[in-house]
């Protein structure tokens, strides 16, 4: 599953939401792993993927969204 920030190009005033074009960034990625476990992972300026060692495998999706929002370590946000 990846996790995408999607932020309209150019001023909303000037086109319908309809006609809005649209820039869409990948953030992170949950992986799950042969456990049933979810992982989670970071991508670089050339399209790949690194796991974020410091955040342990979790059971569902949520603590690894919660992770992405709060972003310790820069991964995502900057």
């Amino acid at each position: 599953m990846t996790v995408v920030e999607r932020r309209p190009l150019g001023s909303l005033a000037s086109s319908s939401a309809d006609e809005q074009e649209w820039a869409e960034q990948r953030i992170a990625q949950l992986r799950l792993d042969d456990t049933d476990r979810w992982t989670l992972y970071w991508g670089d300026s050339k399209d790949r993927w690194h796991r974020v060692a410091e955040v342990a495998a979790a059971e569902t999706p949520v603590p690894l969204l919660d992770e992405i929002d709060r972003d310790r370590h820069a991964y995502f946000w900057g």
